[in-house]
């Protein structure tokens, strides 16, 4: 395996890296060295700003807008984990750009979900630009270069040297039953009761840790209108997979002011597929008021948090 020789330096700051505790790095291509999240951010802002320029001047008036797009942010992390297309393109600075394509449906209606990114040992670090779309050309416009369904195989990393740059100026661019099993303990829920990397069984890990003084299983009724919106525009999205490969996706999101004065709602899902196309299908959902249990929940890798910002995915370390 190539060894990442890493630089002395941060390389938007330029502040030495010596007595940095954590190193942070997002590719191996051009082995640049971070020594922290905001630098990461404020290095790669103006390759945001140039892609989403572009895609501005290339999506249509009447295509999803932005404020839809943050209720189907939740499909970002399907799409980099089970995309049906990706392509890879080189850029004249040596960046190699991943674009990760999703297709889906979802009442009744068909879009796509498109993710361009940096990626590290084969996996998406920082994120320039994503965006839902029910536009084929735009879509098209997002094919670049090299196609990897068809030119990679699994096992080994794609060859990339005769890409020649083509990015220049800018051109970068379940609940209620689950509640149920739990109050009746008839052993419903089965399917979930398997080791999913903390998951171990959702039904035992939220009576493990539940507080006496925690919403009731009684009152769980009155709030299954928030499990829908809290999948649309969560505040937080993890993601775990247990070593039999069944991937689970926690959305958090927290509200104030509605039911009572402030509790989250916490949604489990798993994948599923209708007609074709991939869907998250609830496997476990219910309210809290305890941080402590919402903790116990933040489990695998968090893909979105709206306390951090939602444009990039997180880094790896040195």
């Amino acid at each position: 395996m190539k060894t990442l020789r890493f630089s002395e330096y941060c390389a938007n700051c330029r502040k030495s890296l010596a007595k940095v505790e954590r190193v942070l790095f997002v590719e191996r291509e051009l082995g640049r060295c971070f020594c922290g999240e905001e630098c990461i951010n404020e290095y790669f802002q103006p390759t945001v700003d140039l892609m989403r320029e572009e895609f501005l001047k290339h999506r249509s008036t009447h295509d999803i807008s932005d404020e839809s797009t943050k209720r189907l942010i939740s499909y970002r992390y399907l799409t980099i984990t089970e995309p049906d297309e990706v392509w890879l393109s080189r850029t004249e600075a040596g960046d190699l750009h991943f674009t990760y394509i999703g297709h889906y449906r979802e009442k009744n209606r068909q879009f796509s979900y498109v993710v361009v990114s940096l990626a590290l040992d084969g996996e998406p670090s920082f994120i320039f630009l994503d965006f839902a779309t029910k536009d084929e050309d735009l879509v098209d416009h997002y094919r670049r270069e090299v196609d990897l369904r068809v030119t990679a195989s699994p096992e080994a990393s794609p060859d990339v040297s005769g890409i020649t740059p083509a990015i220049a100026s800018g051109d970068a661019m379940g609940a209620a039953k689950a509640e149920q099993a739990l109050a009746d303990g008839d052993g419903a829920g089965e399917e979930q009761s398997r080791d999913t990397d903390g998951f171990l069984n959702l039904e035992e890990l939220y009576l493990e840790h539940r507080r006496a003084d925690d919403i009731a299983l009684s009152d769980f009724g009155k709030y299954e209108n928030f499990i829908e919106p809290s999948m649309d525009d969560p505040d937080e999205i993890w993601s775990a997979v247990s070593d039999e490969g069944v991937e689970w996706w926690t959305f958090i999101a927290r509200y104030t002011g509605d039911v009572r004065e402030s509790f989250w709602m916490i949604v489990v899902c798993a994948p599923g597929e209708e007609q074709g196309k991939k869907t998250l299908e609830i496997a476990f959902a219910f309210p809290t008021i305890d941080p402590g249990l919402v903790q116990q929940f933040r489990k695998g890798i968090n893909s979105l948090n709206k306390a951090f910002g939602i444009g990039w995915g997180f880094g790896h370390a040195a």
